[in-house]
């Protein structure tokens, strides 16, 4: 399938004045203007990191500290992370034949399920809703 099959939404919305505007309006501009900046990263840019994300650790420690950074997924969506992270080491120590263990740390794009519910606000007509959700990213 290529790159523009892949592409979810090309409608773009126009809005009049005097026009009601539902969450639905809102959301589908935010989505239209979303896959297309993900469409111009698959398009332009390659997977991998952009910036950052440092990883620090010593040998023999249970955990290692990821520094903030930016880095663009296979799919073209932008994975952030905007303070440092610690995460710990899978306690395991050695390959069963004496040797050291060696892990590769990957980061993706979080699954809207996934995010972090920051704040709900009372609805006129419906009861409390979701307003933001907190990016980060999934290590």
């Amino acid at each position: 399938m290529g790159m523009l099959e892949e592409t979810r939404s090309i409608e773009r919305l126009q809005f009049f004045n005097g026009q009601r505007l539902f969450a639905a309006d809102l959301q589908g501009l935010e989505a239209f203007n979303r896959e297309m900046r993900w469409l111009h990263n698959r398009s332009l840019h390659q997977a991998g990191i952009g910036n950052g994300f440092a990883v620090v650790g010593k040998k023999g420690e249970r955990e290692v500290t990821i520094m903030p950074g930016y880095a663009i997924d296979a799919d073209g969506r932008e994975i952030v992370l905007t303070t440092t992270r610690i995460e710990p080491v899978p306690p395991v120590a050695n390959d069963g034949t004496g040797k050291p263990v060696l892990y590769d740390l990957a980061v993706s794009y979080p699954d809207d399920d996934e995010l972090e519910e920051v704040e709900t606000r009372d609805g006129v007509c419906l009861p409390r809703g979701v307003v933001r959700l907190r990016e980060q990213p999934v290590f």
